[in-house]
């Protein structure tokens, strides 16, 4: 991370959180991380568990006013909020078929 960031290199970063940390130093790693990101994407729980607010708008603005650039935060079947310093938008989910799991998390091979 330090060598990325003396280079200017952008950080990224989505923690793909499974509730719940048992290490409390990993917990602060993924702080950090966050902290240290331009572009991040969150869930709204990470929201809360991370940064410890309910409120999207007020989370989202004060990652603005650290490192981010750039905040999607996803709120599964209530849909997606993307934020940067000029402005906002959410998006409603839609209902679509499913067709195939593939790639959402379900391992296709022993356990």
């Amino acid at each position: 991370m330090k060598v990325v960031k003396e280079n200017g290199i952008m950080i990224s970063f989505d923690p793909n959180y499974r509730f719940p940390y048992t290490d409390q130093k990993a917990r602060e790693m993924a702080i950090d991380a966050i902290k240290s990101a331009q572009i991040l994407k969150l869930t709204l729980q990470e929201l809360r568990y991370f940064l410890g607010e309910e409120d999207i708008y007020t989370a989202t603005e004060k990652l603005l006013d650290g490192n981010a650039r750039i905040v999607a935060v996803t709120m599964g079947p209530n849909g997606c909020f993307l934020r940067n310093r000029r402005g906002f938008v959410y998006r409603p989910t839609y209902d679509v078929p499913v067709l195939d799991t593939t790639g959402a998390g379900i391992p296709l091979w022993g356990p």
